[in-house]
């Protein structure tokens, strides 16, 4: 039996995920403007913490080669492989105001290494090397 050090590699991506609350707020938004949207989720440079999240609707003309596209339920979720190298595994999540006027969504970025307290900022290694 041979035992190996090196541990596996995933080479697989881990896509973008949303919770049920998080989809069902998205979907909400979208059927408001137009069923054939896709949900954009990217990065930008800004925030406190040095990489905001983005999200914008866009129709199918604003959808690039490059770009991955997952699909959850009936809703597309696009992103550019740069701003995917940072969000790879991100779980999108969306809470209701405890009032009852609105909410907000949450990111869970596996791989952020530091977030800011308001949670819409972030920044990782690889960022973090690049500057």
């Amino acid at each position: 039996m041979t035992i190996s050090a090196t541990p596996e590699v995933q080479s697989e991506p881990k896509g973008i995920r949303l919770t049920p609350n998080a989809l069902e707020h998205v979907k909400e938004l979208r059927d408001r403007q137009n069923k054939d949207l896709a949900l954009r989720v990217g990065v930008r440079q800004g925030g406190c913490s040095g990489m905001s999240y983005i999200m914008t609707f866009e129709d199918a003309r604003g959808i690039q080669s490059s770009d991955r596209i997952f699909e959850v339920d009936d809703l597309k979720v696009v992103c550019d492989p740069k701003s995917l190298s940072c969000i790879d595994g991100l779980i999108m999540d969306y809470s209701y105001n405890t009032i009852g006027i609105g909410g907000e969504f949450h990111f869970i970025n596996p791989q952020a290494t530091l977030t800011c307290c308001c949670g819409q900022s972030f920044s990782n290694d690889e960022i973090t090397d690049q500057n």
